[in-house]
């Protein structure tokens, strides 16, 4: 099974797109380079592109199904299934992994919340994936932010300030704990680690 966004046109310059959420034209390369990042990627925390097709007044992006639901969602839940301790190291580690993975591909995803933290499916244990690449960045060496994105709910407070470019990297340790473990961005590190402990 598979998932189509349909993204409308702008009416006005085929080179934009509507964005329905923020109410605004935006650049069709945005939708573009959002697809060829997604093209690159092969990792079990992040969604799966299977195509993309543009017509003069839509484009199309299909993925693969993601039918449990945010992680927001059910962090809201106030029924007898909370957000537990195990869901929370689960999410962080899916999280964390595919961070790692981006990271180590030069990418960074530059905006990690709740919202675009997705369940694979409504069985328990399922897997989470990352999802909304449209703030991703490739860069062909080490990066830093060129400006923050902060959502004040799940950003530490040095994250929403301005950025040097003395950005620090960090070590993380292989999941095997075998060493050989990748740098990654401090920065959104911690945005994930924020994450997993909200």
């Amino acid at each position: 099974l598979a998932a189509c966004k349909i993204i409308s046109r702008s009416p006005h310059n085929q080179r934009e797109i509507v964005d329905r959420r923020a109410k605004r034209a935006l650049p069709l390369q945005t939708v573009v380079r959002e697809v060829e990042i997604l093209r690159s990627l092969n990792h079990p925390n992040i969604v799966q592109l299977y195509g993309y097709a543009e017509s003069s007044k839509s484009v199309f992006i299909l993925t693969e199904l993601l039918s449990g639901g945010e992680v927001f969602e059910k962090l809201m839940q106030e029924s007898e299934q909370r957000f537990t301790e195990t869901d929370a190291i689960k999410v962080s580690r899916g999280v964390a992994s595919a961070l790692a993975y981006l990271h180590s591909n030069h990418i960074m995803h530059r905006d990690v919340k709740p919202e675009n933290v997705v369940y694979a499916s409504n069985e328990p244990g399922a897997d989470v994936k990352l999802v909304d690449f449209g703030f991703a960045m490739v860069r062909s060496k080490p990066f830093s932010l060129c400006f923050p994105l902060c959502f004040p709910l799940f950003s530490s407070v040095s994250l929403c300030l301005p950025v040097s470019t003395n950005t620090t990297f960090v070590q993380v340790s292989n999941p095997s704990g075998r060493g050989g473990g990748q740098v990654v961005n401090a920065k959104e590190k911690v945005r994930a680690g924020t994450l997993g402990y909200r």
